[in-house]
């Protein structure tokens, strides 16, 4: 089948106006889909920062309460009567080096021994962590 140059011409002046119009309207999708990401980008860019700025107002809540409850735990500790000192330095050893060391109140049934529950420089030391001990095991047990 022949076909005349003239309309070969039309035919090809067509495909090439197709191609151009489909060349224009893919640019103008791209920078569409280019304006759209940046949008998406931005609006993601906000909403991490709000999160991290609700993630660092709870933590700071929380340390702010841990605080509290350390400054509740010393408290009671402190308020420990002179009768509970004394009954404190049963388990309290001073050692040949000079240090004291502070024991539990119960034997490991295992061992027949006391458990180590740290080594001091004085006296004071160990009564206070005694009654840091000792408060623990009262919180622990109102639970």
């Amino acid at each position: 089948m022949k076909i005349k140059r003239s309309k070969l011409r039309k035919i090809i002046n067509e495909e090439i106006k197709r191609c151009l119009v489909e060349q224009a309207s893919d640019k103008k999708r791209t920078e569409k889909e280019k304006a759209d990401a940046k949008e998406t980008l931005a609006d993601l860019e906000a909403q991490s920062a709000q999160n991290s700025e609700e993630s660092a107002k709870a933590s700071k809540e929380k340390e702010a309460k841990l605080r509290d409850d350390a400054a509740k735990h010393d408290a009671a500790a402190a308020k420990m009567t002179e009768s509970d000192s004394g009954h404190l330095d049963e388990i309290i050893k001073k050692l040949a080096n000079g240090k004291y060391r502070l024991y539990s109140k119960k034997k490991n049934p295992k061992t027949g021994k006391r458990r180590n529950l740290g080594t001091f420089d004085s006296p004071e030391a160990a009564e206070k962590h005694e009654r840091h001990v000792k408060r623990f095991s009262e919180w622990k047990n109102e639970r």
